[in-house]
């Protein structure tokens, strides 16, 4: 069952998304309302529902690629497959698509060959095929926030670019990285608990993790399933790729308040829109605006409307490909 926001909610939902960076004090001005009313709204945001807190990790900042995949399983039961997709530590995130490509996971690996070898996994610990598989390398992310709730508010960008050198870090930083990434509402002090270390180490070790790059600082998301809105994505893959095309897009994703994400990738699409809004409706109109903007460079659009998040976690101290050093040699 669905829940309607008041107006109200609604702006506390879309500046949170926008301007997480912001102090709530700030926050509440853009809101205009008193920060007392603001604190209590965003309170009841987070109790009914309507917003999650995450954190997004640059994996190429720990000698990780980013793979998103989209593929169809072979049953028509395939929850032995999910269930393995959902618990190897390569997967960070898994969801159900309305689509032939009815699920996307994202996995984060040193090459290729890992996709295939998980895939093949799969088929040997379930008998369950991979059907049409298509994958992408994500290079870059741009998060404009959930603007379609407030269309006037104030535009902030957060880049996460994939491609950046990897960094020195040792096995505590994966179990934090691991905590932070994966809690509802992430708390330094609970992932402190939760991994047996000192709220003060934990709390500089993050500060050096977000100035480095490797995790942004908290990002919110609203809840479009518990409000009955509607999510998708967009697939789009050029024939033209001139040098202007992605200040092309970006600028497109600006003019369009219901984009939330752009990522930018190599493979079988070149860039990825995410969406939200208050129906399907506008989410087709936004793919058809695509479609007229860039015309003939654009080879392919896929539009797929998610169902369902079905894992959304890291579990990083436990990736078959990361060789962390030890506490002592990593500083």
């Amino acid at each position: 069952m669905s829940i309607s926001p008041s107006e109200t909610q609604n702006i506390i939902l879309g500046v949170l998304s926008t301007h997480s960076h912001l102090s709530a004090k700030e926050q509440s001005r853009l809101c205009g309302l008193k920060e007392h009313s603001f604190r209590y709204g965003l309170q009841r945001c987070f109790e009914q529902g309507l917003s999650s807190e995450y954190r997004q990790v640059n994996f190429g900042a720990l000698g990780l690629q980013t793979f998103n995949l989209y593929f169809g399983l072979g049953s028509r039961i395939p929850t032995a497959a999910l269930d393995l997709f959902a618990v190897d530590p390569r997967v960070v995130w898994l969801a159900e698509n309305v689509a032939d490509c009815r699920y996307e996971a994202t996995i984060v690996a040193r090459n290729p060959t890992e996709l295939l070898n998980l895939c093949s996994l799969l088929t040997e610990k379930t008998g369950i095929t991979v059907v049409n598989p298509t994958w992408a390398i994500e290079i870059e992310f741009l998060f404009f926030g959930d603007r379609f709730l407030v269309p006037t508010i104030p535009l902030q960008v957060t880049r996460v670019d994939l491609t950046a050198p990897p960094i020195p870090f040792d096995a505590l930083d994966l179990q934090i990285l691991d905590q932070m990434s994966s809690q509802e509402r992430s708390s330094t002090a609970a992932a402190a608990r939760a991994i047996g270390q000192p709220t003060a180490s934990v709390e500089y070790r993050m500060k050096r993790l977000i100035s480095q790059g490797v995790i942004t600082p908290p990002l919110y998301s609203t809840n479009v399933f518990a409000l009955g809105f509607a999510e998708c994505q967009i697939l789009a893959c050029f024939s033209e790729l001139r040098s202007s095309l992605h200040e092309e897009m970006v600028k497109f994703c600006k003019g369009h308040h219901t984009v939330f994400k752009l990522v930018r990738a190599f493979g079988s699409w070149n860039y990825k829109i995410l969406a939200k809004s208050h129906s399907i409706e506008d989410l087709v109109a936004l793919r058809e605006s695509l479609e007229d903007t860039f015309g003939e460079a654009l080879a392919s659009t896929q539009l797929l409307s998610r169902r369902r998040i079905i894992r959304r976690t890291a579990s990083l101290a436990h990736h078959p490909e990361i060789a962390p050093k030890p506490l002592d040699a990593a500083r």
